[in-house]
């Protein structure tokens, strides 16, 4: 079982940071890697989401099962992916000197050999790459409005 975790403090209240990661059909907007995006609610506070990662030869459509609990964290769990198992969660606490706190924990496996080898590196850089875009989106919304 491989394992990352990520943190930023995104200059935003624990609400909005939620509502940006939450906001899962924007990502093919701002997410580097991400190029498509479905969501579907299935329940109260239960939302399925796919998104279609990409990056050269390796192409990928993550179905996940997530479970909201506004404003403190959203659970996932894989429905359907490339990997043998993929759980996930983000966390938003609120930061010291203002902010909030945003942490992406994520356990998977890969579904054989040749996957379980190139998935590690890629939900690496995928993961850097999330928050990253979260943090800038965030930083954009505060200086305009507007901006998205």
């Amino acid at each position: 079982m491989a394992r990352i975790e990520r943190s930023a403090v995104i200059p935003a209240s624990r609400e909005a940071t939620f509502a940006l990661v939450a906001d899962v059909a924007s990502y093919p907007e701002f997410v580097p890697l991400c190029h498509a995006a479905e969501v579907r609610r299935v329940g109260e506070g239960l939302v399925e989401a796919s998104l279609r990662m990409a990056r050269g030869p390796i192409r990928f459509w993550l179905t996940t099962r997530n479970r909201e609990v506004a404003p403190s964290r959203i659970e996932m769990r894989m429905v359907k992916g490339p990997f043998g198992r993929l759980n996930g969660r983000w966390s938003f606490e609120d930061a010291a000197g203002g902010g909030t706190r945003v942490s992406l924990d994520v356990e998977f496996e890969g579904a054989g050999r040749i996957l379980g080898r190139l998935a590690a590196p890629f939900l690496d850089e995928v993961a850097d790459s999330m928050v990253m875009a979260f943090t800038r989106r965030a930083e954009r919304r505060l200086r305009s409005p507007q901006a998205g």
